[in-house]
């Protein structure tokens, strides 16, 4: 860890934590760390009370981070915005230097939330809302590594579905992520659809050889969309990853259940779409499905509903109550985290319907939080570190 100002060390495993301790405590769990001045700023107000402030949304927007962020020309683009710069196309005749400066504009929209990921992070005054962020960004997790058209899409995901969300609750959290073309796209949702019928594949091999006058070219389109179908990665990490946890209550039929009724749930990712969710009839597998237990009815017409009833299912299962109050405390008090809290913060899920600022509001108000050995009782990742770093030095960047 970066070293913070001197605290004491020959207390017993029962004594409470002292208030330079404290801070200390709070600067690293609800914080990156400490900035030049912060400390004494924070010891003289009280941990509680910073702690508090932050938790309320407070905290002074730095200057230097507007400064920063001023600049930046996609953040608040919208993904059709966005595929403006990451679609832009490269003339023949370009340059060298042009054909650079194109590939930089059409990489912008990724390089631009990176780098400010990394300044929220390090320059922000509201550190508590960087730290959730994070864990949030964690769990729902996408990646620019799946190409395509991720570069347009998560810029958006990372305001709309984790931002925006922060203080609100965890239903709405997942079901703004279920219905974001960055997570539909990421895990394939967008693609799964029920298998085409013969009509469907004939008319796929007609249309084809139409356009190109081939025969052999409609029959390998044929070929190729008769492959088609249900596609399971979005359900198995709908279950395993973002609510009930890897194999907890579920079995392989529920996935493919949760998966069937998730048929249809779709983007419009075409050249000239829109880049947002659509919901699509004719691919969505009608009948009624069994998840969990429980049947989620189809109505003809209404393919929609379904998926709709699952998140509501799973958002109110108490697996997924446990499940994310398990890696907050994790998260926020100790890698091995206190059944005790764990049973708090579960509790607080229930009663609140999946408040985040309860569940948080839980765990800084319990003893767990503030026990001794949960003091300096976790490491920091690389990013951690790195960030910490550039604060406690002051650093430029």
């Amino acid at each position: 860890m970066v070293a913070a100002p001197s605290t004491g060390w020959g207390q017993g495993k029962s004594d409470p934590l002292s208030e330079r301790e404290k801070v200390t405590h709070v600067l690293n769990r609800f914080g990156y760390g400490h900035s030049p001045g912060t400390f004494e700023q924070v010891l003289e107000a009280g941990a509680e009370a910073w702690l508090k402030e932050q938790l309320e949304g407070g905290g002074a927007v730095n200057p230097i981070l507007a400064d920063s962020l001023d600049g930046f020309e996609t953040l608040r683009l919208t993904p059709k915005e966005c595929r403006e710069y990451t679609t832009m196309e490269i003339p023949d005749d370009a340059t060298a230097e042009e054909r650079q400066a194109r590939n930089r504009l059409r990489d912008l929209p990724k390089r631009e939330l990176v780098r400010s990921v990394l300044l929220h992070s390090f320059l922000s005054e509201r550190q508590a809302e960087e730290v959730l962020c994070d864990f949030w960004r964690n769990h729902f997790n996408v990646s620019f590594t799946k190409g395509g058209p991720s570069q347009n899409l998560i810029p958006d995901f990372e305001s709309t579905v984790i931002r925006e969300n922060l203080w609100g609750t965890f239903p709405e959290m997942l079901s703004d992520s279920a219905t974001h073309p960055a997570m539909l796209h990421y895990l394939d949702n967008y693609l799964s659809r029920k298998p085409p019928t013969k009509q469907e594949l004939a008319e796929v091999e007609r249309r084809v050889r139409r356009r190109t006058g081939s025969r052999q070219r409609g029959e390998e389109a044929a070929s190729i969309a008769a492959q088609r179908g249900l596609n399971e990665n979005y359900a198995r990490e709908l279950l395993e990853l973002h609510t009930l946890g890897v194999d907890n209550f579920y079995k392989q039929k529920d996935v493919v259940a949760v998966a069937e009724a998730l048929t249809g749930w779709t983007a419009d990712l075409s050249r000239n779409g829109t880049q947002g969710f659509i919901f699509k009839g004719n691919m969505h597998i009608e009948g009624n499905k069994r998840v969990l237990g429980r049947v989620i009815h189809s109505k003809t017409g209404r393919g929609k509903n379904e998926g709709e009833q699952i998140l509501q299912l799973l958002s109110s299962h108490r697996g997924t109550a446990d499940f994310i109050a398990t890696k907050l405390v994790r998260y926020l008090v100790n890698d091995d985290p206190p059944s005790s809290l764990v049973a708090k913060v579960s509790k607080s899920y229930r009663k609140t319907k999946g408040s985040i600022p309860a569940m948080v509001d839980t765990i800084v108000k319990s003893k767990e939080f503030w026990a001794r050995e949960n003091f300096r009782a976790k490491f920091k990742t690389p990013f951690e570190f790195v960030v910490s770093a550039l604060r406690v030095t002051g650093a430029e960047v």
